[in-house]
């Protein structure tokens, strides 16, 4: 077997023998072998596969963009852009290896570009390794500088090869298209190199002239025309230069004249461009390196193709990334080229004077009492500026952000795209800090939404949230409380003071930005310490302890849990896993016997975790708490609480009866909005002296979010009003394909979107089901779309969001537009189910019988309201029935207790939470309540509970034999702390000239651009002979991949979501740095030694390898950083 070695040596043999053959005279009958045509046949096999390999790369390149779409496919899509510039490399390499005639010359050119590409590559990655995020703006720049550069320098020398290739001039129109190539390219190439240097220095503050406000020349606007008239003019002149040896050097003359005046207008231009504009420099820019790349490509005809797609690519993300900046800052690009600010118009007296008189009007917080405030929302947005990463605050506030979302607020961050100093860039900074991406927003996903949030919290922003500002802003005026964290008064880049600042529902608190953020981290962690107990409230015992050696502390209080005696009701107060947790916690638990059955939790199973079983209620007498689940009948309460002569019966309780006329504490479920339940509430309280606490009172905040039993039960009720509905549904949930054909899914509509509205949603869209949603509150209408329901409005500017998140009672001709709404719907709908229901009032009517009549036989219609009279008008509660048309109506009121056991246990954590608050709060004897705090109320002489505090004073319905008024709803702020007043939205005046951003606006640019394209390809073509030079490839053609390159450019540019606009840019830099094709293509003529030219292309081929590793390591490590803590998604 001939091992590599000998296996060559007898190829080269065989050759050898065939050419002294072919040459010997006196053999007449052999066929001549060309070898001319042999290298020929090789050269063009060798482009075929340079050809061919262009197509996987290039569909790589666009399926990379696409997978910035979304953060959960962005990196795999920066792999698919690393696997296509690998082939194209590979490609392109094979072919110099193959076409070079001289071995030790292919050979030398290949270990040659070897070692530059190492070389390049060795400093992209050390650059990008070591850049921070917050020099991520000045990285961009300077790849930008090299991918034009690179540029530059290739156009000088294929220049001569143009030159050298267009001696006919029958292709006289060819040549003069790729002259204007080859001038454009290296025109916007220096322009992009020298500006985006200029651009670095002004971002690194280096040198210190260069900081601060734009630095213009006089009567400069003169000089950039001038300058640009001058660079048009040597344009012209290079394209009419005759080809040829005598003229090549006028020719490079009127080049470098070029790169000389685009250069000097390029500084004009940047240096004269403010700070908050360099976003859209920084994107313009990028834009020039993808252009100056797709010129070189247009160049190289069939060579450069994947130049040109590449660079069309790049270049349309560039140009509309920087329309977007311009639209979001109101202005055009020739404002931002022309250079300056806006600005307020004020002199520096006058705005001296207006700081003055904001310091003075100003109302300012502490720390603490901001912590305090926030802990106690529900819903809060934080607006974030680039002073937040100067100051290198990311991480402690994202820290604090945990901290709130650990106990149940909502925090969103909403990013202005201006925000930072790069589009994106501010995203990259808050995904560095380990900032989950799916609770971070654009500025037009939070402004629609902005009544909804309790608070508003802006650090290091002052122009992205100034309403004086000719742009739009993200508008926290709008929110219930604003609070500014700022060094000084100072405004913004645009030099407009900000009236937010003194709005009457505005707070300052002016201290250092990095030291506050640690401050009010530390303030949240240690107010959140005892709010936010893990869910398991029991902590896990130590692994050398055991039930049976663990020491319980003595029992502060007895608990009763008697049996529910309601006929539907199979729910217990209490599970034997919270046994354990009350023990620890102090109390001691009675049970009566069989109280569990109905939830699967026999007697054994309470005692064997210390619970106590009794037979009657007298063997409980000493209790101080019952807990049940429903409301005692008075039957039942002469049993449990009945008082002999003015006396608990006897034992603990007797001395404290006589004293205080107090009698023990009950909670339940008391649904006091019921006339029975009320009457029945009243006799408690007024004969057994009885301590009412209702669940349904627990307020909505955070701090008892865990106690919410409403929530939980409402969310078991909507699971199980799906599966009651499916079980009288007699068809298919799900769309299925079977041998006899297909079946279509159920339509479901569920009205209201609370917490069982949501369950039901996801339950039915789980099951394959289409479903709709409805909820008054147009502020539910994204979490409704996101569980992937359709969410349905009324074509009416009117929300219905009320105080406590329930909804208000809408306007007449909002409910008759409702009830079309509603009336076209159970036409075609099979489910409905209602949820529309508020505490201790009589539920709404959404469904009337004209509606019901309309809908189809087999419908179902399940209503979660119909406790409180039912959303139906045909609803009767505690019934299922089917109507004369087919219509199955569920009313039953015990969804919750067909599932008691489960029901049973979320019902038994929620009442640990209550006692567990009620322990915390316990005050001894001595205890003197606040003057306008209700007198406490007393369990035992050492044991005394104030009723101030924020979560039993709602819930206490009777309080010393007396019935208490019912709380008054929240309105308003969310409940602050400490110094915080009340505060008040402020009446916002409408700006003069101020325009709104139009959201069409941001599309122009994505049907002007491949438009443009398109024209231009197809007039050039009308005068572009259908023949061009022997290997160069039809011009036509060229033009046409041009423009659907442009044309695919713009549309999956758009795609991208705005998180990723910093590493959008970052990717096609790395693209851009394609032209190392170009300088290895000029490896293939000549050995590196022999031409200047190839001298040139091994240089670009250094700058574009510093492109393309550095590019593609940055935005690697950018992506790594985008997590989510929501769950995860299949991705198709």
């Amino acid at each position: 077997m001939l091992d590599s070695r000998s296996l060559k040596s007898s190829k080269n043999s065989a050759r050898e023998k065939i050419l002294n053959l072919a040459q010997d005279p006196s053999v007449v009958h052999t066929r001549m072998v060309d070898w001319d045509q042999v290298n020929e046949t090789m050269k063009y096999g060798a482009d075929n596969i340079v050809a061919f390999s262009f197509v996987p790369s290039a569909a790589l390149f666009i399926f990379a963009i696409v997978g910035l779409s979304k953060q959960s496919t962005a990196a795999r899509g920066n792999m698919f852009a690393i696997v296509g510039m690998l082939i194209a490399i590979l490609a392109v390499l094979y072919n110099v290896y193959h076409v070079n005639a001289e071995y030790w010359s292919k050979l030398f050119n290949i270990v040659i570009f070897l070692i530059l590409a190492g070389a390049g590559s060795t400093v992209g990655v050390v650059i990008a390794t070591s850049v921070k995020m917050t020099g991520m703006p000045q990285m961009v720049g300077l790849l930008n500088s090299f991918g034009g550069l690179a540029a530059v320098l290739e156009g000088f020398a294929f220049d001569v090869r143009e030159d050298q290739a267009f001696e006919d001039m029958t292709y006289v129109v060819d040549l003069l298209l790729s002259r204007i190539s080859i001038v454009l390219g290296v025109l916007i190439g220096t322009m992009t190199f020298v500006g985006s240097i200029w651009a670095c220095l002004k971002l690194m503050g280096k040198p210190r002239w260069l900081v601060g406000q734009p630095r213009a020349l006089p009567f400069r606007n003169a000089i950039n025309v001038g300058l640009g008239i001058i660079d048009a003019i040597l344009a012209i002149a290079f394209l009419f230069i005759p080809s040829g040896e005598p003229y090549w050097y006028i020719s490079y003359a009127i080049l470098i004249a070029v790169v000389i005046v685009s250069t000097l207008l390029s500084t004009a231009v940047v240096l004269a461009i403010g700070g908050a504009d360099m976003p859209v420099v920084i994107s313009i820019l990028n834009s020039g390196s993808g252009w100056s790349g797709a010129l070189t490509g247009l160049t190289l005809r069939q060579d450069g193709y994947l130049m040109i797609i590449t660079g069309s690519i790049v270049g349309s993300s560039g140009a509309i990334l920087a329309q977007l900046m311009c639209v979001a800052m109101n202005r055009t690009l020739l404002e931002v080229i022309k250079g300056g600010v806006q600005s307020g118009g004020l002199s520096a007296e006058e705005k001296r004077a207006q700081a003055a008189d904001q310091k003075a009007r100003c109302k300012t917080i502490a720390v603490e009492d901001l912590s305090a405030t926030l802990v106690n929302c529900k819903k809060i947005l934080i607006v974030p500026g680039y002073g937040l990463a100067v100051a290198r605050a990311q991480r402690p506030l994202v820290e604090a952000v945990e901290n709130l979302r650990s106990v149940g607020v909502n925090v969103t961050f909403g990013i202005h795209p201006v925000a930072g100093r790069l589009p994106g860039h501010m995203n990259i900074l808050l995904a560095e800090a380990a900032c989950p991406y799916n609770i971070v927003k654009t500025m037009d996903e939070v402004n629609p939404e902005m009544e909804s949030y309790d608070a508003a919290i802006i650090i290091g922003a002052n122009d992205t949230v100034n309403r004086d500002i000719n742009m739009p802003v993200v508008e926290v005026w709008r929110s219930k409380a604003v609070f500014v964290i700022k060094r000084s008064l100072s405004p913004g880049y645009a030099g407009v003071t900000n009236p937010i600042f003194v709005d009457d529902n505005a707070r300052m608190l002016f201290a250092d930005a990095a030291k506050c953020i640690n401050d009010l981290r530390d303030g949240i962690s240690k107010l959140t310490a005892g709010m936010a107990k893990a869910e398991d409230t029991t902590e896990d015992l130590d692994e050398e302890e055991t039930e049976d050696t663990y020491v319980y502390p003595e029992p502060r209080s007895t608990i009763y849990i008697p049996r529910e005696l309601a006929e539907d009701e199979d729910r217990i107060a209490m599970s034997p896993e919270n046994i354990t947790r009350l023990r620890k916690i102090g109390f001691h638990v009675k049970l009566q016997t069989g109280c569990g059955v109905g939830s699967n939790f026999p007697d054994h199973l309470y005692e064997a975790v210390g619970g106590e079983i009794v037979q009657t209620h007298a063997d409980a007498a000493d209790a101080e708490v019952v807990l049940k689940v429903n409301l005692p009948t008075r039957e039942e309460a002469a049993e449990l609480f009945v008082m002999g002569e003015n006396k608990w019966r006897t034992g603990a309780r007797a001395e404290v009866y006589t004293a205080t006329k107090v009698g023990p504490m009950l909670i339940s479920f008391m649904n006091p909005g019921n006339a029975d339940n009320k009457a029945m509430i009243e006799f408690l309280a007024e004969e057994y002296g009885v301590h009412c606490m209702c669940m349904e009172r627990i307020p909505r905040t955070s701090r008892a979010q865990k106690m919410d039993a409403l929530s939980s039960t409402a969310n078991l009720a909507g699971y199980r009003a799906c599966i009651e509905a499916c079980n009288s549904y007699r068809a298919l949930i799900a769309p299925k394909i079977t041998a006899a054909g297909k079946t279509e899914p159920a339509e479901v509509l569920v009205i209201g979107a609370g917490v069982a509205g949501l369950s039901a949603i996801g339950t039915m869209r789980a099951m394959g089901a289409v479903v709709r949603a409805f909820d008054i509150r147009s502020v539910v209408k994204d979490e409704v779309k996101s569980m992937g329901a359709e969410f349905l409005e009324v074509d009416m500017d009117e929300d219905g969001a009320g105080a406590g998140g329930y909804a208000q009672t809408a306007s007449e001709e909002f409910l008759r537009k409702e009830y079309e709404l509603f009336h076209k719907q159970c036409k075609r709908i099979d489910i409905i189910i209602t949820t529309a229901a508020i505490p201790n009032r009589k539920s709404p009517i959404m469904i009337k019988d004209y509606m019901v009549a309309d809908m189809k036989p087999g419908a179902v219609i399940v209503d979660l309201a119909a406790a409180g009279g039912g959303n139906c008008e045909l609803t009767r509660p505690g019934e299922k029935y089917v109507t004369d048309n087919g219509v199955t109506i569920i009313g039953y009121t015990d969804l919750a207790s067909r599932m008691a056991a489960v029901a049973s246990e979320l019902y038994a954590t929620n009442m640990f939470h209550i006692l567990d608050t009620i322990a915390d709060q316990q005050r001894d004897a001595e205890y003197v309540p606040p003057e306008d705090a209700p007198k406490a109320y007393v369990i035992r002489p050492d044991f005394v509970l104030p009723m101030e505090d924020d979560v039993i004073g709602p819930m206490t319905l009777t309080h010393n034999g007396e019935v208490m008024p019912e709380p008054k709803r929240p309105v308003g702020p969310p409940p602050s702390a400490g110094k915080v007043a009340e505060v008040v939205q402020p009446e916002v005046e409408e700006v003069a000239g101020k325009v709104p951003m139009n959201p069409q606006a941001r599309f122009t640019l994505y049907w002007a651009l491949p438009f443009a394209a398109v024209v231009i390809a197809l007039l050039l073509s009308m005068f572009v002979p259908y023949k061009s030079p022997k290997g160069t490839g039809s011009m036509q053609t060229v033009l046409l991949i041009f423009a659907l390159s442009v044309f695919i450019g713009v549309k999956i540019i758009g795609d991208v979501h705005p998180s990723l606009h910093t590493p959008l840019m970052s990717v096609t830099n790395a693209i851009s740095g394609i032209v190392v094709l170009g300088g290895m293509m000029l490896l293939d003529k000549h050995p590196f030694y022999k031409e200047w030219t190839v001298v040139v292309g091994a240089i670009a081929i250094f700058i574009s390898m510093v492109n393309v590793a550095g590019g593609f390591l940055i935005t690697g490590r950018m992506l790594n950083y985008f997590k989510s803590d929501a769950p995860k998604e299949l991705d198709v």
